[in-house]
């Protein structure tokens, strides 16, 4: 934990008290040159890419906040809840053995209930793989990997290999002829080892030892089972740095979820495929290229191949893994409390999204009761809680709080001395890496400042910048739930809603100070000056409010979601002809 030297316990510095200068010149409040690590550039193009595709989605849904991409994360929890609620109902009527396993299949497919629970839980597992995986090129391209995140990225890495490997054991289950297929290519994967090979053929797929198949079958479930649980274990420690951490996207989004998925699995039930028979070839069947993507390779490749197949993956697993110490990267400052300055009304520790900074018992005689502390490891130096302070008592490292004020400052008088209004933009990271630097604006009057994050904006600065004589001020920040820090473009919103504090004085409630949330490549829709708004004007007449989703968005949204379940369902259900003659490789084992 870490907190400055309390020199002076009585200096108690506000935004109010910093004076306004004529200073037109004033270092910048960021240290940028550090924000730009190596990497960035490769981030900066890959989010480039990223927000390509996102953009016609925002438009075809018309609001940004039904975007898919915003809510991966809390989109694979939700499958993943509806993946241990139906496997946990399913296990319950599954039965061990050969042919007994596969007739406790079908005899759930005679039951409406259960046979709509065992697809749910068939395409649910497939919408958990594919939103993990986007949660993670998500997190990638934003950078979102390093320092105190790393731990969020490597158990996010192990829990895709978890599900995956989970999800072919319950295919396994089944014993259908695509467990047949699964069958064969483990089998050619241990031939490399013929003892190997010899000991499983025997033991499970034997035609003569099928009365002992139920203790692979019990295995298999025990497998299946502790996989899912091991996806539950690095889940927790995916969330177990974040402060508030979000489980289920918003209402909307599992109603229609919920509801498509239901309705397409009461129309396009899984049925059975036919039962394992390892005494012929399985024929034309059905594979899952989302779990079973492996099989064509892992039945007709050579052993060797296979070995080095999976050795690659397992290297790519694990470079996967080691992202945050193999890219370069120039670590930020830290969050520093100063001691002296703080008033102990925990703000800041409210605010934290990374649970950084906690409030505890003051022993230096000040007059009041706790301080914060801050824990530098846990720190991504969004700068959310430099916001919430009243008494500038945090900074970015050694970067004081005041720096900002001062560039604000500075802004407004070379306005002053040119005699011109003044339109200040406050931007966050994305937008001034993403829009911000290629917008060119013919207007002399507007002054750009990028900020970390919106959420490190205080109230009483952007107040200060309209007394001091800017025209209008306006805040740049993401969509809502695309906040590179979670929740800083929600905090400023509240602020500027008197809903959260620190609050937007009440002299300015009314005053022309806006707020625009657009996705980062968008910078040049929040330009347009806006017409200061009159005392009568409402608040969401001034532009603090992000924007609401009507019912029409609501009906694209289910039709886009209802499309790319049939696009899952189309990877589900991919015809495929085994070309490998079983018994051709039982023969070159010694076993036929």
């Amino acid at each position: 934990m870490e907190t400055s030297p309390n020199h002076k316990p009585n200096v108690h510095l506000t935004w109010q008290d910093l004076p306004i200068t004529n200073q037109t010149e004033a270092p910048p409040a960021i240290d940028w040159p550090i924000r730009r690590h190596i990497a960035s550039r490769v981030f900066r193009w890959l989010e480039r890419i990223a927000l390509a595709v996102e953009n016609p989605i925002n438009k075809l849904l018309i609001s940004p906040q039904l975007n898919p991409f915003y809510h991966t994360g809390t989109i694979a929890f939700f499958m993943l809840a509806v993946v241990f609620g139906t496997g946990l109902y399913l296990i319950m009527f599954y039965q061990y053995g050969a042919k007994v396993s596969y007739e406790s299949v079908a005899h759930m497919e005679g039951f409406f209930v259960s046979r709509t629970a065992r697809a749910v839980h068939r395409y649910a597992s497939g919408g958990l793989v594919i939103f993990t995986l986007l949660h993670a090129i998500r997190m990638f391209f934003t950078g979102r990997f390093h320092g105190a995140r790393s731990l969020a990225w490597v158990s996010g890495i192990a829990s895709v290999a978890m599900i995956w490997l989970a999800g072919i054991t319950g295919y396994w289950l089944v014993w259908d002829s695509g467990a047949q297929l699964i069958s064969q290519a483990f089998l050619n994967l241990l031939s490399l080892f013929p003892p190997l090979a010899q000991s499983f053929y025997l033991s499970v797929l034997d035609v003569g030892a099928k009365d002992k198949l139920w203790r692979f079958m019990f295995l298999l479930v025990i497998l299946h089972v502790g996989l899912s649980v091991l996806v539950a274990t690095f889940y927790w420690l995916h969330i177990k740095r974040l402060s508030r951490p979000k489980f289920f996207p918003p209402q909307h989004w599992m109603i229609i979820m919920g509801a498509s998925l239901v309705i397409m699995c009461f129309t396009f039930p899984l049925g059975m495929l036919p039962i394992a028979d390892f005494t012929k070839m399985p024929g034309v069947t059905t594979i899952d290229l989302i779990f079973l993507f492996y099989l064509p390779s892992a039945l007709t490749e050579s052993p060797t191949i296979l070995w080095s197949g999976v050795a690659a993956l397992i290297i790519a697993w694990g470079v996967s893994a080691a992202i945050p110490w193999l890219l370069p990267t120039k670590k930020q400052p830290p969050i520093v409390v100063h001691a002296e300055r703080c008033i102990g009304c925990g703000f800041c520790a409210e605010d934290c999204p990374y649970n950084v900074l906690t409030m505890i018992p003051r022993e230096d005689g000040s007059p009041y009761e706790s301080v914060a502390v801050a824990q530098p490891d846990l720190c991504v130096s969004c700068g959310i809680c430099l916001g919430s302070c009243p008494t500038l008592a945090l900074t970015l490292g050694n970067r004081p709080a005041e720096l900002l004020w001062e560039e604000v400052n500075a802004h407004i008088a070379t306005a002053k001395a040119a005699q011109q209004p003044l339109k200040i933009i406050f931007a966050c990271e994305r937008h001034f890496m993403q829009g911000l630097q290629n917008f060119k604006s013919n207007s002399s009057d507007l002054v750009t400042i990028p900020v970390i994050c919106a959420g490190m904006l205080h109230p009483d600065l952007l107040t200060h910048a309209i007394q001091a004589g800017a025209d209008e001020v306006q805040v740049v920040g993401c969509p809502a739930d695309d906040c590179t820090n979670r929740e800083g473009n929600l905090w400023l919103e509240e602020r500027l809603q008197r809903k959260r504090n620190p609050k937007l004085r009440s002299a300015y409630a009314h005053g022309a100070i806006f707020s625009t949330w657009l996705p980062p490549d968008d910078f040049a829709a929040a330009v347009p000056l806006h017409a200061a708004p009159t005392e009568e004007a409402s608040p969401a007449t001034v532009g603090r409010f992000m924007p609401q989703a009507t019912k029409q968005n609501f009906l694209f949204l289910a039709i886009f979601l209802a499309i790319g379940l049939i696009l899952q369902m189309a990877l589900t259900y991919v015809p495929y002809q085994s070309q490998q003659d079983i018994h051709n490789l039982l023969q070159r084992l010694g076993l036929f």
